[in-house]
């Protein structure tokens, strides 16, 4: 019997309530849509962990970050403790992760874990809204062969500001706040450029976004109501980047034949339970 591959894909910092496919008011995610109506659209689903770090290791090895399987102080999981990764390995399958997880500090520390350590090809510094070719070109590559691919990406994470080259006020084209939409605006509030902020660049930029947000005090309404429709915009354009990897699977003669998993590790408040 033909062994399905798998394809599995981590929207981080992505809340359901945010997907058109779940009746969301805006159209944000009109590809992920049809994979919805197509497939298995799950309603009741809860994340492992209230960051990335906990989430994907449960994702990974099926176990609750409370149990003693894995310490943040160790270097490794248990010995014991089997992963995703390893299990589809040892059956044949080809592995290969395309992800974002150098981007703090913290979540760099995933890099290092057996369950990342042991794809057979891996990339990093990944969007999902602008994929790279090197996807394109593993999987047609192995198009032949069981394969197990994993896709993560921040596309949707705070700061809630997109490139220049994407239009971050597509859901709220009138405002006119202090609230930047772009990283663009936001360097300009800091005057700094990416190259002089290095391996803090994400941690300056969110920590300059929330005080422009307003936090620790609560923010006014309108810059709230701002915030989200950027991270609307900011889903929207990662689901177009999904949009061209369905296509890829189609065009490649592997859609009948691949498992196509979507979710996220978390959600993200805005300014819920005093978040």
């Amino acid at each position: 019997k033909e062994r399905l591959n798998v394809v599995l894909v981590s929207l981080d910092t992505v809340r359901p309530d945010h997907l058109s496919s779940y009746g969301y008011d805006r159209q944000t995610t009109p590809n992920l849509d049809q994979v919805a109506d197509e497939g298995v659209l799950f309603t009741q689903a809860f994340s492992q962990g209230v960051n990335t770090f906990p989430s994907h290791l449960s994702i990974f090895t099926s176990r609750y970050p409370t149990k003693p399987w894995v310490s943040w102080r160790q270097d490794d999981l248990n010995p014991a403790t089997e992963t995703l990764t390893e299990v589809l390995k040892h059956e044949g399958y080809a592995t290969a992760a395309f992800t974002n997880f150098d981007r703090t500090p913290l979540v760099q520390q995933l890099l290092t874990l057996r369950p990342f350590r042991a794809f057979d090809h891996r990339v990093e510094n990944v969007a999902l809204k602008a994929l790279p070719e090197q996807l394109f070109q593993w999987l047609a590559e192995h198009r032949t062969e069981p394969f197990f691919l994993f896709l993560h990406g921040f596309d949707a994470h705070e700061p809630h500001v997109l490139p220049i080259q994407y239009d971050g006020k597509r859901f709220d084209p009138s405002y006119q706040g202090r609230v930047p939409s772009s990283f663009v605006q936001l360097r300009r509030e800091r005057s700094l450029l990416f190259d002089e902020l290095r391996e803090q660049r994400h941690d300056v930029l969110r920590e300059v976004y929330m005080k422009l947000l307003g936090a620790p005090n609560p923010p006014l309404p309108r810059d709230l109501e701002h915030a989200r429709a950027v991270y609307d915009a900011q889903i929207y354009y990662l689901d177009r980047g999904l949009g061209r990897l369905f296509q890829a699977l189609e065009n490649l003669d592997l859609a009948e034949r691949t498992l196509v998993v979507v979710l996220s590790d978390h959600g993200q408040a805005f300014a819920e339970h005093e978040q």
